[in-house]
């Protein structure tokens, strides 16, 4: 199993978190 997807998935919620606190 690759820990590729595991650190997609944190870089997402984290870029999305930081477009939800810029977009808000």
């Amino acid at each position: 199993v690759a820990p590729a997807v595991s650190i997609s998935y944190v870089v997402y919620e984290h870029f999305r978190q930081a477009l939800g606190v810029n977009m808000t």
